[in-house]
């Protein structure tokens, strides 16, 4: 008995000649359609790879993916029929639910990269924060007063300007203000709107004002900042013509101290009083500087230096060894009395010379001292300081400070040496440490007492005079200067303390520390048979123990 019911699957038979022919007809077209797909597939993959290699969209990429486009359109055009049939069957359903799930995770994450993209969040984890912006610049960046546009010839592809690239990413995240427009230096076009002449350079532009930076860092950066945006320059005066220090440079100048002022947007002049007729001094001085004098000024100076204290008047002044002028008659009055001899410390001195104490700071909270660590302070002077006769206090309230204090000390091994000519000898009967070598004076009113349970009551600021004094003027001189970069930072936040000029404390420069693991010849050799005999015996024993369980 013979099955007469049609076949099914690859064993039917197509019994119709015209049937046949039909499909001998279209076997042909399907294979091409097959070759366009993949020849469309082919020609995108080549536009996206032509497009990220050269990291410009000109029409070679944009014509092939066309074509690529137009392949895989033809392609669908022809089988959407197929297509919505296999779409209708369960293993369909299945993949394209895979599909949707994969397509909807990968939003996710493109959403989150667009985030992350946007708003650089950071995690700085090293101990110096060198990708992070320091306070001074973040405060700054706060309440910039205009738009700033940094234009960064920056290559991405160039190693050396890595660093660079992410301190001005820092300043655009830390303030909407702050637009960067990333440049090459082979832009001829660019370079020459901007005058660029060497590669690493970084434009600062606030309207019709401009900087150009080719040493990046976050000093020159935020100084630059600054200099487009203000309008005034705070005046800093050094005294002359009493053997001080010179700010031009030579022996024992101090023009590295000019140079980080004038970064800082700071006016630097000299002030001659004994070439006036009437001494006085200029009404636009913020900070009035006497660094190093070596004989003392005439009676007509000295009243006009009194008189510009007496009137609210901010004054740095750094001593110079014995027999030179200590200013007892502008300083013992207001707290600070300069003793009759240099400090020798041999306990805490810098490499092992005795008569240049190596020292950390003791006031804590001190602005002068932020971000500095320790100081040098060679040859430097014992100052007294004393406390002054404070205001009574509600009862409860810790005792208030007068308006001199201490801000580094020797230690308690130190002595004071009158006699310069016996060198680090100490003498019979020496006065013993510890000695005040650096201290400042602010006449400003104390706040008034607080009451228990109560909020810090809001005291308004006044202008009052102020003083930073340091016992070594060799402290400050270029040599020790560019040694230990700490020294110029007092120097530089004594001057923002006393012109009141918050913004423009000194700015530390970030250094990335090498870490070195030292280790003795018994720890080498223990790390030695742990990674070469004992973890391979350890692995080849239990591999043996693995293989012996599965034998039985």
């Amino acid at each position: 008995m013979s099955d007469n019911r049609p076949k099914k699957g690859p064993e039917r038979e197509i019994s119709d000649p015209r049937l046949r022919k039909q499909e001998l007809e279209v076997a042909p077209l399907l294979r091409t359609t097959q070759i366009v797909i993949w020849l469309g597939l082919g020609l995108l993959l080549l536009a996206l790879a032509w497009w990220g290699i050269g990291r410009r969209l000109t029409w070679a990429p944009v014509i092939i993916g066309g074509l690529g486009v137009l392949g895989v359109a033809f392609w669908l055009a022809l089988n959407l029929p197929a297509l919505r049939r296999a779409a209708g069957t369960r293993s369909a359903k299945m993949v394209l639910n895979s599909v949707g799930f994969i397509i909807f995770v990968a939003g996710i994450l493109v959403c989150i990269n667009v985030i992350v993209a946007r708003h650089h969040p950071k995690l700085d984890l090293t101990k110096g924060r060198i990708y992070t912006l320091a306070s001074q610049t973040r405060d700054f960046l706060k309440g910039l007063p205009a738009d700033v546009e940094l234009v960064a010839f920056l290559p991405q592809g160039d190693v050396y300007s890595a660093n660079a690239r992410e301190l001005v990413k820092l300043y655009s995240a830390a303030s909407p203000r702050v637009r960067v427009t990333w440049a090459d230096y082979t832009n001829v076009t660019l370079a020459k709107k901007y005058d660029v002449k060497y590669p690493g350079t970084v434009v600062v532009q606030a309207g019709d004002k401009q900087e150009k930076i080719t040493e990046v860092t976050e000093q020159h950066l935020t100084s630059a900042i600054m200099s487009v945006t203000t309008e005034e320059k705070l005046a800093v005066y050094f005294l002359t013509n009493h053997g001080e220090a010179s700010i031009s440079g030579g022996d024992n100048g101090i023009s590295q101290i000019k140079n980080d002022l004038a970064n800082q947007q700071y006016e630097v002049k000299e002030l001659e009083l004994a070439k006036m007729q009437e001494p006085a001094v200029p009404e636009d001085c913020s900070v009035l500087a006497i660094i190093g004098a070596q004989i003392h000024p005439a009676p007509q100076e000295m009243a006009a230096i009194e008189k510009y204290l007496e009137n609210h008047g901010k004054l740095l002044i750094a001593l110079a060894a014995p027999p030179a002028p200590d200013f007892a008659s502008l300083l013992s009055s207001r707290g600070v009395t300069p003793l009759a001899g240099i400090v020798i410390d041999p306990q805490s001195s810098f490499m092992g010379d005795a008569t240049a104490p190596m020292v950390a700071p003791e006031a804590s909270g001190s602005p002068v001292l932020e971000g500095v660590d320790q100081l040098v302070l060679p040859i430097c002077r014992a100052l007294e300081v004393a406390g002054g006769t404070p205001p009574p206090t509600m009862p409860g309230q810790p005792p208030p400070q007068g308006p001199a204090t201490a801000l580094v000390s020797s230690s308690a091994a130190s002595w004071l040496q009158p006699n310069l000519s016996a060198g680090t000898k100490e003498p019979e009967n020496a006065q013993k440490g510890p000695f005040a070598m650096a201290a400042s004076i602010d006449e400003s009113p104390p706040p008034p007492p607080q009451m228990p349970g109560q909020p810090p009551a809001q005291v308004p600021e006044t202008d009052a005079t102020r003083i930073v004094v340091l016992g070594s003027s060799t402290a400050l001189n270029d040599n020790l200067v560019r040694l230990f970069r700490f020294n110029a930072n007092v120097a530089l936040n004594s001057i923002a303390w006393l012109s009141r000029n918050t913004r423009m404390v000194s700015i530390p420069p970030k250094t990335e520390e090498m870490h070195q693991l030292l280790l003795t010849n018994t720890q080498k050799n223990f790390i030695i048979f742990v990674v070469m005999f004992f973890i391979p015996l350890a692995v080849i024993i239990a591999g043996t123990l693995v293989w012996w369980t599965r034998r039985r």
